[in-house]
């Protein structure tokens, strides 16, 4: 091959290679953004009336909703519960089928709402006790969307706030250490008087552990 076919062949292939690489770069890009979307809707779930679900699991997200004491709260309308006169209830709660203790609820015709949690339970040489009190408020402009997409607008969202008290006690040593948290309660609330959530309890937010609790008419 001559000198001058060398140069054209060089000038052709040099774009041809240089055009390939990009592809592969943009087609990297394509799918590292497919799969990160993908994860973060693994991790927060979906959509929440056209924002993410992170609260679900991360509920300080939330805290923005959390009225002052001087705050006045905006009540639900129809179909979404009234809350014309205060209500009680008592709640299961669960973690991964196991039982965790009850919680009670207590919402007010102001829209307040707050509630205690007391969970004692033995893993394996371990008992664990669990004491919390919070309180919080109903937020009626939320939807619930589920899992499919589809909006229930008959459903009242609350967020509360407290502190909880964790015993651990060594069965073999009847040694107890404790440690002190952040207690999340969030829940959505039917028409029908029934309700469930999610309880989150958390030390310094990098670390949490989340509960369900349900509760029927």
């Amino acid at each position: 091959m001559s000198e001058y076919q060398k140069r054209r062949t060089a000038r052709y292939v040099g774009p041809m290679r240089n055009g390939a690489a990009m592809l592969l770069v943009l087609v990297a890009v394509a799918i590292m953004m497919v799969l990160y979307f993908l994860d973060l809707r693994m991790i927060f779930g979906p959509s929440l009336d056209g924002q993410s679900n992170a609260p679900a699991s991360r509920p300080w997200l939330e805290e923005d909703l959390l009225a002052s004491s001087e705050e006045v709260i905006d009540l639900p309308k129809a179909p979404k519960p009234q809350l014309t006169e205060p209500r009680r209830m008592t709640a299961a709660v669960t973690r991964q089928g196991a039982e965790r203790g009850t919680m009670e609820l207590a919402f007010g015709t102001d829209g307040r709402v707050s509630g205690t949690w007391r969970c004692g339970y033995r893993h394996g040489d371990q008992d664990y006790a669990y004491d919390a009190s919070f309180a919080g408020n109903i937020a009626a402009d939320r939807i619930y969307v589920s899992d499919g997409g589809v909006r229930d607008r008959s459903l009242l969202y609350f967020i509360t706030k407290g502190a909880y008290t964790q015993r651990l006690t060594d069965t073999n040593t009847n040694r107890t250490t404790r440690e002190e948290g952040t207690i999340y309660v969030t829940g959505w609330l039917g028409p029908d008087g029934s309700a469930r959530g999610l309880v989150t309890i958390t030390t310094d937010r990098k670390w949490s552990v989340t509960y369900d609790w349900i509760s029927t008419p």
